[in-house]
């Protein structure tokens, strides 16, 4: 989708939408792709756990691929992600073993959701391929 926006000087720019739709998902992957370095690690320029800037901006990338999904596909996708999304508020990754102890990683929790967000984001990535929103394979045709 494109538009024709009028510039100040009386002039014509277009507007590409896939083009910034693009720039939003490679953000994310790169997003995604650092996190992924340390995924237990603490980012406290987001005051969050690297595995849950995964798991959002995971949840962003589905929200971008949303409206070309089938209704199977939609269904699919969102049993995995309530679970991933519920076993995190019901099972902390960290915890605290005593009053006054530093956060320590349930080894049993992490390896559980570990698994969960790695299929999570396989099966987004999927999405994106199967529908066109990731980079062209070699085999597609050019612009």
């Amino acid at each position: 989708m494109s538009y024709d926006n009028e510039t100040s000087d009386g002039s014509f720019s277009k507007f590409n939408a896939g083009l910034f739709q693009m720039q939003r998902l490679h953000n994310l992957q790169s997003q995604i792709n650092r996190c992924n370095l340390n995924p237990t690690a603490y980012d406290e320029e987001t005051a969050s756990w690297n595995f849950e800037l995964i798991l959002s901006c995971n949840n962003s990338l589905l929200e971008e691929a949303w409206p070309k999904l089938s209704t199977k596909e939609k269904e699919d996708i969102a049993k995995l992600k309530i679970a991933m999304e519920t076993f995190l508020n019901k099972y902390p990754i960290y915890e605290k073993s005593k009053r006054n102890s530093p956060l320590r990683i349930n080894d049993i929790h992490w390896e559980i959701f570990k698994s969960w967000l790695f299929k999570y984001s396989l099966n987004i990535r999927e999405l994106l391929d199967k529908h066109r929103l990731s980079s062209p394979d070699e085999d597609d045709e050019g612009l």
